[in-house]
């Protein structure tokens, strides 16, 4: 069964805070209700890493991490907008939200998902909000 999901809307792009190279790597932590994610890059030089973004989703009820190319059980009725890759996007209809609404389990849920092409990872999480820190080196 594939969950529906329709109306993307472009939250942040996140492809402004990754250099050109790439993440390197990718941190999930879930703590109480949160889940935390941390996008490391490494140095130009190659001398160590460094945290250039983190996003903070709040009150989480649901997260998936998934491979990039992959499968999903996730679906829309049209093909995916290339536009939306480098973004942190928000569906503002989402099936599995609706579901939780439906059901009465969660009310104010949002559908929240982006993709990291060079670790080849996508992220969706239903979530009440979602922060972003911006941590590049200045």
């Amino acid at each position: 069964m594939t969950m529906r999901l329709s109306d993307p809307v472009k939250l942040w792009n996140l492809d402004e805070y990754i250099p050109s190279a790439g993440e390197d790597r990718v941190d999930l932590r879930y703590c109480g209700r949160d889940l935390y994610v941390d996008v490391w890059c490494n140095n130009e030089d190659g001398n160590g890493e460094f945290q250039v973004v983190g996003l903070h989703f709040i009150d989480v009820s649901y997260f998936i991490k998934g491979l990039v190319p992959g499968v999903s059980i996730f679906g829309s009725d049209t093909p995916i907008d290339a536009s939306l890759l480098g973004h942190l996007i928000e569906y503002k209809w989402s099936e599995l939200v609706r579901i939780g609404e439906r059901e009465s389990l969660r009310r104010g849920d949002r559908h929240f998902r982006f993709f990291l092409h060079s670790v080849g990872i996508s992220v969706d999480a239903i979530a009440k909000d979602v922060h972003m820190l911006d941590l590049r080196q200045h």
